[in-house]
């Protein structure tokens, strides 16, 4: 019969980190991009504003990252394991 032991272990949902930076990333290349045109910036300044732009965006998804993992840190459950060794 094998050996058995009893663990506990926390069960929650967390947000993917790589996913939330990715998309809030391209959402703020995009916006950068697109207020860069519409106002008409000099080609010297376009890199500013897309890097500025990009980078600002950026930390609004890290901080909806943080939000999220707190929250869902606060809903995990506590649940009772069999591990089967052998």
């Amino acid at each position: 019969m094998p050996k058995t032991s009893q663990t506990t272990v926390q069960l929650r949902r967390s947000p993917k980190l790589v996913a939330f930076m990715v998309t809030f990333a391209i959402i703020g290349l995009i916006a950068s991009l697109a207020v860069a045109l519409v106002v008409g910036v000099a080609g010297t300044f376009l890199l500013f504003v897309l890097a500025f732009g990009t980078g600002f965006v950026t930390f609004i998804g890290w901080v909806a990252y943080v939000i999220l993992d707190a929250i869902f840190s606060r809903r995990s459950k506590a649940v009772s394991a069999t591990k089967i060794e052998g």
